[in-house]
Order: C-alpha cells, then sequence, then structure tokens
C-alpha cells in the first residue's frame, strides 16, 4: 500500500505541486491583506517582505503536506473505528524504505519554515518536535477516516524531519550571522618602551 501511494505521489508530483501552490498564494494573499489591515490599525508603516516569504514558503509546504498526505484532494473511502475498518498500525520503524525515507524529506520543509517563521517564539529543537509531532498526528488521525492506515512509523520519521530541518535552520543562520558579523581589525598593543 505505502508504496503504491508513494508511486502515486511521485507521479502526480506536478499536479501536487500546482495545487499546493494555489491553495498556498490564497492563503498568503489573505495574510498579507490581514497584516497590512493591522499594520495600519496599529500606525506600523513598515511590512518586511523577508518575513512574508517566510509566511508564504511556511504556508505552502503545509499545504504540500496535506496535499502529499492526501487530506487535501485525496480520493479515499470513509472508515470508522465503529465498523472494524479503521487501519491502525502501532509497528515501530518496520524497516528503511522510501515511503519511510518520504517522511523523512517531507517534514524538513516544514520544520525549517516553521522555525525561521516563528523563530522569535521558537527557543529549542524540543518546540519543533513538538509541533511537528502534533501535526503529524493530526494527519495521521485524519487518515485513519479516509481508508488510510494511520502508522506510528509515520508519527515517528514526520518528527524526525521536523527536528532535521530545525537544526538545518539554524545551522544556516549561525552562518549567515557569522558572514554578516561586522570585521575588526586585529588591534595588538605593544607595551612603550621607556
Amino acid at each position: 500500500m505505502e508504496m503504491k501511494y508513494l508511486y502515486y505521489i511521485l507521479t502526480n508530483a506536478e499536479k501536487e505541486l500546482t495545487i499546493s501552490l494555489i491553495v498556498a498564494l490564497e492563503f498568503f494573499l489573505f495574510y498579507c491583506s490581514f497584516r497590512l489591515v493591522v499594520d495600519h490599525i496599529n500606525n506600523k508603516k513598515s511590512f518586511c517582505l523577508f518575513d512574508a516569504c517566510n509566511s508564504f514558503l511556511w504556508i505552502m509546504f503545509t499545504i504540500l503536506i496535506l496535499v502529499a498526505t492526501g487530506l487535501i484532494g485525496g480520493e479515499y473511502g470513509v472508515t470508522s473505528p465503529f465498523d472494524g475498518s479503521w487501519h491502525v498500525s502501532f509497528m515501530p520503524i518496520d524497516s528503511l524504505s522510501w515511503a519511510t525515507i518520504f517522511n523523512i524529506v517531507l517534514f524538513v520543509p516544514f520544520g525549517f519554515f516553521t522555525t525561521l517563521r516563528f523563530s522569535e517564539k521558537i527557543k529549542s529543537f524540543r518546540t519543533v518536535m513538538i509541533i511537528g509531532l502534533g501535526f503529524s498526528l493530526i494527519i495521521e488521525f485524519t487518515q485513519s477516516f479516509l481508508g488510510r492506515f494511520c502508522q506510528v512509523e509515520d508519527l515517528i520519521m514526520n518528527t524526525l524531519g521536523a527536528v532535521i530541518g530545525y537544526f538545518i535552520c539554524i545551522a544556516i543562520i549561525k552562518i549567515s550571522n557569522k558572514l554578516a558579523a561586522p570585521k575588526t581589525d586585529i588591534i595588538i598593543y605593544i607595551p612603550a618602551l621607556s
């Protein structure tokens, strides 16, 4: 089932990306409009393009995850725990497959842009880990009602991907801060000879 769905995702990647981009642009335009109105009410005159781009990318990758997991645009049947058709697997990390790697890679940009977008609120990797776990839990829980499998392995791999994204973001921020640091001249004090 996993390989069949992964093949579907990879063969329909252009469609999935187009849907994600369109929906993300709609959310982004709404977000920018909202920010401009709020900034106008608060008499703020500045609009930070960098923050707006971060917000757009965060929204786009969040929607891309929802599209890739089938929560947006998926064609699945309805299942329920009450009729015995619920698909849940509590087996942690069965094997390293393409689907497992896909789950990690899918959440790396989410962890990266979550860290970048909410950098003033995120103080440690634990925060991103909780956000990634929570988002993944919502996805897996919802998938269980759409005829898809709810797997503990997916929770672990998605969370791992978000944490990897956090560490990549922190590394890039530290490197860019070092490169942007003002250069200081080396001053050597030579004691006066008397």
